[in-house]
């Protein structure tokens, strides 16, 4: 199970970073309020089943619109809904 080292929001209040650790990996996340995710530029994480926008190599990731489907990096089945995941 990740450890989260840091969690920070910026002096905005719209975007908030948060870094995690397990014993293999680092993991740095991005989360935007939902206003700059706009319908049409975002994809869905493969890691996270976050909706995430791109911005030129960085993406900014908030609560996808809906439930989403996903396989996360243990090969374990998901269900994101809002900011709640559940594997198996």
């Amino acid at each position: 199970m990740a450890e989260t080292l840091l969690e920070e929001v910026n002096p905005n209040g719209n975007i908030q970073a948060v870094v995690e650790s397990d014993d293999d990996v680092c993991y740095f996340y991005l989360f935007a309020a939902p206003d700059i995710l706009a319908p049409g530029d975002d994809y869905i994480s493969s890691d996270t089943g976050m909706s995430c926008k791109d911005l030129g190599g960085i993406g900014i990731c908030g609560a996808p619109r809906g439930t989403v489907h996903y396989r996360n990096d243990k090969g374990e089945n998901c269900t994101r809904t809002g900011l709640v995941s559940i594997c198996d």
